[in-house]
């Protein structure tokens, strides 16, 4: 679906329009595709909605931000975060708990996949390196040992690097 945003001044205002609105108000466009240099002069521009992303953090949520325009001359939507505003600071409190457990489970669940990658390194035909052993321990410690906002996870001794991102 394509959507067009007025613009004022080099800014989006208002609410988005489809197409066809926007040929209702304006009878004499083009058939076809509705380009920029098209629109441009009747103080409109091509506009692209983004999804609303949303926050692992539960103090947090997003907003809609200014819509900015890019390369191709199309407006897009933007979001930003900012600190939630809760009805107590008990509610608050549940969210902060919330989210560090949240934050434990995601980072159980990768240390148990690392875990398990190197699970063949333990069996009983195999001896595993001192920095296997070293390793793996260190995986088991993670949950316990780790800042849940910013969790650094051991590097493998069978990999230059685990390129972990959260």
């Amino acid at each position: 679906m394509n959507l067009f945003i007025k613009i004022e001044q080099d800014v989006a205002v208002g609410y988005p329009l489809i197409e066809s609105n926007l040929r209702y108000l304006f009878p004499d466009l083009p058939t076809g595709f509705l380009r920029a240099e098209v629109v441009n002069p009747l103080g409109y521009a091509p506009y692209t909605q983004v999804q609303k992303p949303v926050s692992e953090d539960l103090t947090k949520e997003y907003v809609e931000g200014t819509s900015v325009k890019n390369i191709d001359d199309f407006y897009v939507q933007t979001w930003e975060e900012q600190d939630k505003v809760f009805a107590s600071e008990e509610d608050k409190a549940k969210a902060v708990v919330q989210t560090t457990e949240n934050r434990l489970e995601s980072i159980r669940l990768i240390r148990n996949n690392l875990l398990e990658q190197t699970d063949k390194y333990a069996l009983q035909d195999l001896v595993m390196t001192d920095e296997m052993v070293t390793y793996r321990q260190a995986l088991r410690d993670l949950p316990e040992a780790v800042d849940v906002s910013n969790p650094q996870y051991p590097i493998s001794p069978i990999q230059p690097q685990n390129d972990i991102n959260l």
